[in-house]
């Protein structure tokens, strides 16, 4: 997400969501030496830190925040019934590290599956509390495919989150999200910041090919 640019002493976002194939992925991960975000249930709620990534994201629920400038986390929650019932105070000790809506935010996972009744309860939860505190919010909801996944790694000091997304084909063949075309088959919604950009492989998408997915900023 490229994440800060200052106007007035006030922080002004323009993000940059950029999705990579999986080499490239896996070696920007080794180069900077990522802190990994786990999601198990005795995991840390989040992790703090100027660059960290985490990776499959499939029934569960996962995302980031960032200041931009100082501050930084990501979490990857898993899709289970004592997850569920702790949302609202899990939500709030994330929003409580800024106390500020003018931050940037992304969200990302779900699924829906019969076995995993809790994915899609819990995705739409975290979305909707984010929806009404954070003011910068981009969000891919509930991948489409069985085998549809999500990894992301953020650095902060260049304020950039790359993305690793995959679904399966009609042919049943698993395929990178390397295209718009491949992001509208990954995921059933989606919804970018009217302050950000979406890049594949490095290259902007023209704003008007986004329009239909831009959200208005509080």
């Amino acid at each position: 997400m490229v994440f800060s640019i200052f106007m007035n002493s006030n922080i002004s976002f323009q993000s940059r969501i950029n999705f990579v194939n999986p080499k490239e992925f896996s070696e920007m991960k080794i180069k900077n030496r990522s802190k990994f975000i786990q999601w198990y249930e005795d995991s840390p709620l989040y992790v703090k830190n100027g660059i960290f990534d985490t990776a499959d994201i499939k029934t569960c629920t996962g995302g980031l925040f960032t200041d931009g400038v100082s501050k930084a986390l990501g979490f990857h929650w898993l899709d289970d019934i004592k997850n569920y019932f702790c949302l609202d105070r899990m939500c709030d000790d994330v929003f409580n590290v800024f106390q500020n809506s003018d931050i940037n935010g992304l969200i990302v996972g779900g699924k829906d599956l019969k076995y995993r009744q809790y994915s899609l309860k819990i995705t739409d939860k975290v979305i909707d509390y984010f929806k009404k505190k954070v003011k910068h919010l981009t969000i891919f909801q509930e991948h489409n495919t069985f085998f549809g996944q999500t990894s992301y790694l953020y650095i902060l000091k260049n304020d950039t989150c790359t993305i690793c997304a995959g679904y399966t084909d009609k042919n049943g063949y698993y395929q990178n999200v390397q295209n718009l075309k491949d992001l509208k088959r990954c995921y059933k919604r989606i919804i970018i910041a009217d302050n950000d950009v979406i890049c594949f492989n490095g290259v902007e998408v023209p704003r008007e090919k986004l329009k239909q997915f831009y959200r208005k900023s509080k």
